[in-house]
């Protein structure tokens, strides 16, 4: 699944995601206790299983661990790969 839609940005042409500027819908980031989910009934999101009992076994789950994952798959990085990575 892709991390933004082309259809949530109600300032433009290009998707929407979260964190960034009004040219990708101004929606604020996902780092936060709460957070507003345009188009939260498509496809798009999973709800967390009720086996699952504390916020924290979920938190990485929903920013930094799939931004890096997206990130790996894209760059078809493979085991025994050397990698670096650079960023804030």
């Amino acid at each position: 699944m892709w991390s933004q839609c082309d259809r949530s940005n109600p300032k433009g042409d290009l998707g929407a995601a979260y964190g960034y500027t009004q040219l990708l819908g101004g929606y604020d980031g996902g780092q936060a206790e709460y957070v507003r989910v345009p188009f939260a009934n498509a496809e798009a999101t999973l709800k967390v299983p009720d086996s699952i009992k504390t916020n924290e076994q979920v938190l990485f789950l929903s920013d930094i661990l799939p931004t890096g994952y997206f990130g790996a798959d894209i760059a078809n990085v493979q085991p025994g790969d050397d990698v670096a990575v650079f960023g804030a």
